[in-house]
């Protein structure tokens, strides 16, 4: 990502050593753990051909505790069984499913979900009391990782099973990591890029008077910009090294508090209702003076205009003038934030770093040089 605005003498944190491994395994069940409420991956697998279809009898993976296996460990797995009928349900079992060979990309755990076929059983089985008819009952077993064979770094399937007098009746899916002892000399870490954005929606149109008071509540302490500027400052930002996405017109809009200001009123700037400076507005803007010393930024078109759009539209000249309005805000010092140039016949504006050289990956994977040779325009250099 773009290094803009780098403050003078400024170091990046020196590569970490043993905590490494375990933020990237929390990487990695953070990952499963967004997959799995985007995708029913532990819920029923539904009817065979009619996706979603209640089933009679269904199974639920519920929890995985802890996210992640390790060797010679034990996951427990909980869940649920639920009857949808209207009598009781004798002679229930769950049986937990997995297998020693890891999904090896995203292809293979889409495929896992709907169609299985990876897992086999494991000894962890248990017997259900009889299930009352329109009624859920919960189950958890336990699940050692040694009987599995796992062995390499990893994401593996996870499935339980419930059958009914020893016939299947239904599968619910989901994904467990794996995380050897060696995996901490021989997994690369993954590198995250966090841009923390100080934007909101523009408060100022033509007339002087702020369209409404709500800025001040979001300045003030609790409010939204507020706890962004206070976490993004604190010493948890600073170390994850966060990039200050900031938008020059919320800026303006925070400027015009800090005196006597005017909300309100009618389409030709008249009746406005006055206000006394805000002093939160006065500290958050000191605030951000504070970090953006400290931190890296880059300030956005002004009013954070939808750059895309604008470009598609072949609106350059609106897009420029949006760019001149933002590095028309004097609130942070930056030397310059430019208009970006494909060589590939595309025009896509951007904002430049104030420095050139840095590197960053943009778009399609692909390595991307700043040269920034002319105040109006970086053109972008292939690798």
């Amino acid at each position: 990502m773009p290094r803009q605005c780098r403050s003078p003498g400024r170091r990046r944190p020196a590569w970490p050593g043993r905590g490494t491994g375990i933020r990237l395994l929390a990487l990695a069940a953070g990952v499963v753990t967004a997959a799995l409420a985007t995708v029913p991956a532990a819920a029923s697998s539904g009817e065979p051909g009619r996706p979603g279809a209640a089933l009679p009898l269904s199974v639920a993976i519920t929890s995985v505790s802890p996210g992640y296996a390790t060797p010679k460990g034990t996951v427990t797995v909980s869940g649920t069984v639920t009857n949808t009928t209207a009598t009781a349900a004798p002679g229930l079992e769950v049986t937990l499913w997995s297998s020693s060979t890891r999904l090896a990309n995203r292809d293979a755990m889409n495929s896992y979900l709907t169609a299985g076929g990876v897992d086999t059983p494991t000894r962890s089985t248990r017997a259900l009391a009889t299930v009352p008819a329109h009624a859920t009952q919960q189950w958890s077993l336990t699940l050692r990782v040694s009987q599995v064979g796992m062995t390499a770094f990893g994401v593996y399937p996870l499935a339980a099973e419930l059958s009914q007098f020893t016939a299947p009746v239904d599968a619910a899916r989901t994904f467990l990591p794996y995380w050897p002892v060696s995996a901490s000399r021989t997994v690369k870490p993954v590198t995250l890029a966090w841009i923390w954005p100080l934007i909101d929606v523009p408060h100022q149109t033509a007339c002087p008077a702020l369209l409404s008071n709500s800025l001040a509540a979001s300045l003030a302490s609790g409010g939204r910009l507020n706890q962004l500027l206070a976490v993004g400052a604190s010493p948890a930002g600073r170390r994850a090294d966060l990039t200050w996405a900031i938008d020059p017109a919320l800026l303006n809009d925070a400027k015009v508090m800090t005196a006597r200001y005017r909300v309100g009123g009618t389409a030709t700037c008249s009746n406005a209702s006055p206000r006394p400076a805000s002093r939160a507005a006065q500290a958050w803007l000191a605030g951000v003076q504070s970090v953006t010393a400290r931190q890296d930024f880059f300030v956005t078109p002004y009013a954070d205009v939808d750059v895309a759009a604008l470009a598609h539209r072949g609106l350059n000249t609106e897009l420029a003038d949006a760019f001149a309005d933002g590095r028309a805000v004097p609130s942070i010092e930056c030397s310059r934030s430019s208009l970006l140039r494909w060589t590939d016949r595309s025009f896509i504006p951007v904002p430049a770093p104030c420095h050139p050289g840095h590197r960053f990956v943009y778009s399609s994977q692909r390595d991307l040089t700043f040269s920034i040779d002319n105040p109006q325009f970086a053109i972008l250099q292939g690798p």
